[in-house]
């Protein structure tokens, strides 16, 4: 029984830590490219401040295939779609998880989605297909060890793996990131080096707003 629990908050634990890698990578390389960054940070969100966002990619727009935002920011969202006069959506089951273009919405309460740089502030990544590709590299390795000595016997268990996460038209720069980044390296922008001719070509933009 204890192993099985162990398997499944290992299992839970591994992917949280897998997604969060993804999100720090992808804020850090974009967020690091001016021209696919729109900063609205002295605005709440809105879809209009989300299509400025999706405007960097000029007539590629239509590329983006997801929002992954903060839930603030889509429960702030959510309000201003009920209550606006533009009537985005037509309610017949309150089903506001797609932009008015269809983009999917995918919330989670990543890390990297909140910035707190001057006051708290959020992350939104529109995404192309394929932006951030997050890689088991199968080399799982686990010990569970029994110790004895103390009052009642006691078992520790102990795991590693890795996993290579990549941005499209970006490339993790090795010479200042280190070969085994922490997660404060892979956030740090100028350890992604922008390797696509156009901007258009990359994995998509980054909106700031309260």
């Amino acid at each position: 029984m204890a192993a099985i629990k162990i398997g499944e908050q290992l299992a839970k634990a591994r992917l949280a830590d897998m997604l969060n890698a993804g999100i720090t990578a992808g804020v850090a390389a974009i967020g690091g490219n001016a021209a696919m960054k729109h900063d609205a940070s002295s605005a709440p969100p809105d879809f209009k401040v989300l299509n400025n966002g999706a405007a960097k990619m000029g007539d590629r727009s239509g590329s983006l295939k997801s929002w992954v935002m903060h839930s603030t920011v889509a429960h702030n969202l959510y309000a201003n779609a009920l209550t606006n006069a533009e009537r985005l959506f037509v309610y017949d089951g309150v089903n506001v998880m797609r932009d008015p273009f269809g983009r999917v919405f995918v919330i989670t309460d990543a890390p990297a989605l909140v910035n707190t740089s001057a006051g708290t502030k959020y992350n939104s990544l529109g995404l192309v297909e394929n932006a951030i590709v997050v890689n088991d590299n199968n080399d799982f390795n686990a010990i569970l060890e029994n110790k004895t000595g103390d009052e009642n016997l006691k078992a520790v268990y102990q795991a590693e793996w890795t996993f290579g996460a990549a941005v499209k038209g970006y490339a993790w720069d090795m010479a200042n990131g280190g070969k085994s980044p922490s997660d404060t390296a892979l956030a740090t922008s100028t350890n992604w080096d922008k390797i696509a001719s156009s901007d258009k070509d990359t994995a998509g933009v980054l909106v700031v707003t309260q």
